[in-house]
């Protein structure tokens, strides 16, 4: 599952700039070089002050569920990417980040759902195109394996596998 990606920082933060009105980005800017940085106390204190002062500001609730993902609380990084996606439905990478944590759990149908959203909200968004492959390719492999143990015929499954398996590594 190391195959999918989570949304770089910069990319975001160039996406938002075209979509959300604020000039100032409120120190989201920072809080990822922060995180870039591996200063994750740095940015947590940084983001907590930014915050303060603009909660709705959806720069900053991004940074705030990457960082949850850096600091590997899971569930609160779900949380507010969920959120987000109820509060900026039109938003795709909110959704591309939750499909990475889900697939992170196995929760292969949820992150392939999050991904399509992401797709739909931006057709052009490579990274959710990559990730949704990626679903796919593991969706394909388990139900290749449960062919296979439940007597799928000659042992072409495995065969149509490994030949999907290559080709996605290529």
């Amino acid at each position: 599952m190391n195959l999918f990606r989570v949304i770089s920082i910069a990319v975001f933060l160039c996406f938002f700039a075209s979509s959300v009105v604020h000039a100032d980005d409120g120190g989201a800017l920072e809080v990822g070089r922060l995180i870039h940085q591996g200063k994750l106390e740095a940015a947590e204190l940084t983001l907590g002050q930014a915050l303060k002062a603009q909660p709705k500001n959806p720069q900053l609730q991004f940074m705030q569920g990457v960082l949850h993902m850096e600091l590997k609380n899971t569930d609160a990084a779900i949380a507010i990417f969920m959120k987000m996606t109820l509060d900026f439905p039109n938003f795709a990478e909110p959704y591309n980040n939750l499909a990475v944590l889900y697939a992170k759990l196995g929760q292969l149908e949820k992150a392939r759902a999050a991904l399509e959203l992401a797709i739909i909200n931006m057709p052009t968004y490579a990274t959710a195109h990559e990730n949704l492959a990626h679903i796919y390719a593991k969706l394909a492999q388990e139900n290749f394996k449960k062919a296979s143990r439940f007597g799928g015929g000659d042992g072409s499954a495995n065969k149509t596998f490994a030949l999907i398996a290559v080709k996605s590594q290529q």
